[in-house]
């Protein structure tokens, strides 16, 4: 009997003991939806520019935070062998990345020109099938290749080969071999795992320390018991393995400290009641906080009694982790941990973690969900939590869920709404669901339950304690009441006095100055005298400009200062407390959305805004909001109204309608500008350029018909909290920075002929910039007729043509001042012979005046005739030099002038038609003169030598030749008349170059000059 109430007391002790804090760690996962190549991922590594190679079934990727880029690993040069599938990829202590494929081939890769250099394994290996194997350093940087339970090969850089090696006894650790071999830095000694166990090789000394065979002097001994050791982890404090003894059915995992020879040994089926699971490996993070990981377990070992603390894969939440087969698990440089599954990467940072979701447990309990209503610390840092349904917890500082006092748990409340210590009694007051106040005793453990009538049955939504004890309750149905500790003399059933009516009240603070603040559902704020209880001012959305509310819902209000205070009713409402003006932070000013529902501020001035699906750090100083969600490592970000604690420490505990989220805002701080980002693709025409090759040419030179660019960049930080924005700017384009915050990728259809440089930079939360990315300089190189050269060409063809035009112009005035002086030779010898004609008839007149008046007469008729002639000769040649009429236009009104004055001093009448195209032709000068005047002679000569009434005349255009038809219908035949009409106006027709045809028949006649243009 004494031994069984022993041991169901010891069961009583364990279980509160083992009960762990509920802490939910946040995951990022990626899968083939989110661009990997394959579910199924072997491992992880990163490169020393900060890029995460995955090794997949589906070939090697990269991933730079935003996009994983499938490369295909390409030869150097003919010498290196082709690869297979990239089986592992791991980076050395130099920064070399190193491939293991599946036709176990090894190379070392360049991760910027993606081209690797084989390393031949000597002697070659004659297995078509993949052997297991890996690369470990050993002593002085070492570097080797192990296959499992086979060979050892030393890698010799000289000749990049790998060559067998026999200076590790592998033989001790079994028939088979070694299945792995790790170097110990600190101790300076390789540790050897594999059937026969555990062995620790001295290569100063070629001691062996193993089972049945320990030295004397051995300081670590506690290794020795277990056999069949097939994974050794070492780091600088531990020695981590794992063994599977004939006996048992699943492993041990050990942890010896080499400091003092400790031992810890632990099976996790019967310290986590887990089930069938094989360990793949184990990681310990820079900070020392290890994991263990396999198929398909996850789990923290601490440094408790029970030290480990299992990952759950049961919640369905986006932050929950899922998968059967667990391969690697690596801590980047960021300290953030990549979980290799067959379920995709699972990443998390468990200790730059910001956010923490706690879910509800008691001692002994499953984690459960509920709507949190309240959160009340008490001096001894503990607190208890409120839920709506699922009644109240009891927590200690570190989140481990406590029993509550008997006297509570007796009650089995389901909905607790707000909780309050008396500051002037240090008793605990609760508010209920219905209409009840349950008030705890701390010190005496006492609790006793209230149902005073003027509550009415209604729901108690807020406590609030004074400073001197008084109690203000603020209800469902809108009235607000305090109790008067004096009054009722620290009786909690009477007391109470009804100060205030109004809407449904949300939330119920006191301020440093004594005054009392009411938020209410659609009725608005209110303010009153706690001292007094009367209403001081009220504010609502209906009131005045500047004085009134963004709307009426008040849920929650924070102090900045005595004169400031920040109310959640829809956006931000800042409200000075000496004037009563309002003003606004709402989502036109960077607030995420204006749905804010719960506010505080912490011990650094910065508030904290809970949102209807989000959490934002406001600084009001600046003005900046920075939003965070589950995408931030929150498991729910559906917050409560009024749903906000400021915990002692300076944590913030903010309430979900499933679960708490505690966090330190002072690790949002940052007082290093983030790293400058990294250009990581550039496309031209769609088409990646090579990196390596730009950045060792250092420039980049494009054609003006192919210049459209696309940057892509990332500041390869794999932690979401940072919110990182960048900036960027083509500088000689962009006109100053622009602002990019979701999208990696900026985009150029056109540019100019010029020179630019895209640079791009970023900035964290506080507004510290990181210095300018590596930038490339560009050159758009302009089209042939845009460059110097053309236009100095250009320039030289436009002076020479201007020369060209000016003698061609010279030419043709000399040309013209010839015709001119031609045509005043031709009008010199036509006046010379006229005047001499009218000279020889004015003296033969003389002469014959006395005696034969008649001849005299004649004579004078002659003269006059000769001088008319010679006037209208003159006339004609005036014109004809004259630059007023140097076009087809004038000479053809001249035409027309001509054959009107023939028409009207003759009976003749002359039909004349112009072509339109002959209007609009240009003809040299002499060609215009000649025409005209073979057109005048040859009217007159048919009206000397010609009796006719009617002529048809037609000047037209017929290809490249002009044509003039002159066709007339005479009385009576003239004798010789084409001898006499060539032999008159041949002159004219030859020096028109002309052809002139000539038909009669009897009475009629035709005449046609054709004339080449």
């Amino acid at each position: 009997m004494r031994r069984f109430l022993t041991l169901i007391l010891f069961i009583g002790f364990l279980l509160p003991a083992r009960a762990q804090q509920t802490r939910q760690y946040a995951f990022q996962h990626f899968t083939t939806a989110q661009g990997l190549a394959s579910n199924f991922i072997n491992n992880i590594a990163q490169d020393s520019d900060g890029f995460i190679w995955l090794a997949t079934h589906n070939g090697l990727q990269r991933y730079d935070g935003n996009r994983f880029q499938t490369v295909r690993p390409m030869p150097h040069d003919a010498s290196d062998g082709a690869l297979d599938r990239v089986q592992s990829v791991w980076a050395d202590q130099k920064g070399n990345i190193w491939l293991l494929a599946t036709n176990n081939r090894v190379a070392r890769f360049d991760t910027r020109r993606f081209e690797y250099r084989e390393a031949r394994v000597l002697p070659a290996q004659r297995t078509f099938t993949y052997v297991g194997k890996y690369l470990f350093e050993g002593e002085g940087g070492a570097l080797f290749l192990k296959d499992d339970f086979g060979p050892l090969y030393r890698y010799d850089a000289a000749t990049n080969t790998f060559r067998a090696t026999n200076e590790l006894p592998l033989s001790a650790a079994g028939a088979r071999g070694a299945a792995q071999v790790q170097w110990d830095a600190t101790e300076r000694c390789y540790w050897i795992c594999g059937d026969t166990g555990l062995v620790r090789y001295d290569p100063s000394t070629k001691q062996l320390a193993m089972r049945g065979h320990m030295p004397v002097n051995a300081r670590i001994s506690s290794f020795i018991t277990e056999a069949n050791v097939y994974q050794v982890y070492v780091s600088a404090r531990y020695v981590y393995y794992w063994s599977w003894g004939a006996a048992t059915s699943t492993p041990s995992f050990v942890r010896i400290d080499k400091r003092n020879d400790r031992k810890e040994l632990w099976n996790l089926t019967k310290e986590l009641g887990i089930g069938y699971h094989e360990p793949t490996g184990f990681l310990e993070q820079r900070s020392g906080r290890t994991w263990v990981h396999g198929n398909p377990i996850l789990a923290e070992w601490t440094t408790r009694n029970h030290p480990f603390i299992l990952v759950s894969r049961e919640t369905a939440n986006d932050g929950s982790i899922r998968f059967d087969q667990l391969y690697h698990a690596y801590e980047d440089r960021e300290r953030n941990v990549w979980l290799a599954t067959d379920n995709g990467i699972f990443l998390f940072n468990p200790d730059g973690q910001l956010f923490n979701s706690y879910n509800l447990m008691r001692p002994g309990g499953k984690p459960a969900e509920a709507p949190v209503q309240t959160v009340c610390q008490m001096a001894d840092s503990s607190f208890f939590i409120g839920t709506w349904g699922s009644g109240l917890f009891y927590y200690d500082k570190d989140f481990n869920p406590l029993p509550l006092p008997p006297s509570l748990r007796a009650l089995n409340f389901p909905s607790y709404w707000d909780i309050a210590v008396n500051k002037g009694t240090g008793q605990v007051w609760m508010g209920l669901q219905p209409g009840r106040i349950v008030v705890y005793d701390p010190r005496t453990k006492a609790t006793r339950v209230f149902n005073p009538t003027v509550l009415r049955e209604r729901t108690v939504r807020q406590v609030v304690s004074d400073l001197v004890g008084n109690i203000w309750l603020g209800l469902q149905d809108g009235r607000v009441l305090k109790w008067d500790i004096a009054k009722a003399k620290n009786d909690p059933s009477k007391g109470y006095e009804e100060v205030l009516k109004a809407g449904m009240v949300m939330k119920l603070h006191r301020d440093k100055l004594g005054y009392m603040w009411i938020g209410t559902w659609e009725g608005g704020l209110y303010q009153l005298n706690a001292n007094t209880g009367k209403l001081v001012q009220s504010w609502t959305a209906t009131g005045p400009e500047g004085y009134r509310l963004f709307n009426n819902q008040v849920t929650d209000m924070s102090h900045l200062d005595d004169s400031t205070m920040l109310i959640t009713a829809g956006c931000i409402n800042i409200l000075n407390t000496h004037t009563g003006k309002i003003t606004f932070f709402s989502s036109a000013d960077g607030l995420p959305a204006d749905n804010a529902i719960s506010i505080q501020k912490d011990y650094s001035g910065i508030f904290w805004v809970g949102l209807a699906n989000g959490l934002c750090r406001l600084n009001l100083n600046k003005r900046t909001a920075v939003f965070y969600d589950r995408r931030d490592g929150m498991v729910y970000d559906n917050f409560a109204k009024t749903g906000v604690e400021l915990l002692s420490n300076g944590k913030l505990l903010f309430f979900t309608d499933h679960n708490i989220l505690h966090f330190d805002p002072r690790r949002f701080q940052q007082t290093t500008p983030p790293q400058p980002p990294q250009i990581t693709a550039i496309t031209l025409q769609g088409v990646s350029l090579n990196m390596d090759s730009l950045r060792r040419s250092g420039r980049l030179e494009l054609r003006y018909d192919r210049n459209a660019l696309s940057f892509e960049f990332s500041g390869l930080t794999f932690t979401p909290q940072k919110k990182l924005h960048y900036f960027y700017r083509l500088e000689e384009l962009d006109k100053g920075w622009m602002h990019m915050e979701n999208d990696f990728r900026v985009s150029y259809n056109y540019l100019p002929p010029g020179h630019y440089t895209f640079q791009v930079r970023s900035e964290n939360a506080d507004g510290l910039t990181s210095d300018a990315a590596f930038s490339i300089p560009i050159t758009v190189r302009p089209p042939l007729w845009q460059t110097w050269w053309f236009y100095a060409l250009m320039i030289l063809i436009g002076a020479f043509g201007l020369y060209l035009i000016d003698q061609e112009r010279l030419r043709r005035l000399h040309s013209l001042q010839q015709v001119r002086t031609q045509i005043a030779g031709n009008l010199h010898q036509e006046v010379e012979t006229t005047l001499s004609d009218i000279h020889v008839l004015s003296e033969i007149a003389k002469i014959r005046a006395g005696a034969d008046i008649e001849q005299s007469k004649d004579f004078i008729d002659q003269i006059s005739h000769k001088s008319r002639g010679m006037m209208e000769a003159m006339d004609d040649v005036l014109w004809s030099i004259d630059p007023a009429n140097d076009s087809m236009h004038q000479t053809l009104m001249r035409i027309r002038e001509f054959t009107d004055g023939i028409k009207s001093n003759h009976t003749m009448d002359i039909d004349l038609i112009v072509d339109r195209k002959v209007e609009r032709l240009a003809l040299r000068m002499v060609l215009r003169h000649e025409l005209f005047f073979f057109y005048k002679e040859s009217l007159q000569f048919l009206l000397a030598h010609v009796i006719c009434d009617q002529v048809f005349i037609n000047l037209k255009l017929k290809g490249d030749m002009l044509l003039l038809e002159i066709i007339t219908s005479c009385e009576e035949e003239v004798p010789e008349f084409g001898n006499r009409y060539r032999e008159s106006i041949g002159a004219r027709v030859q020096n028109m170059n002309g052809l002139l045809e000539m038909t009669t028949d009897h009475s009629n006649l035709s005449i046609v000059l054709r004339v080449g243009l």
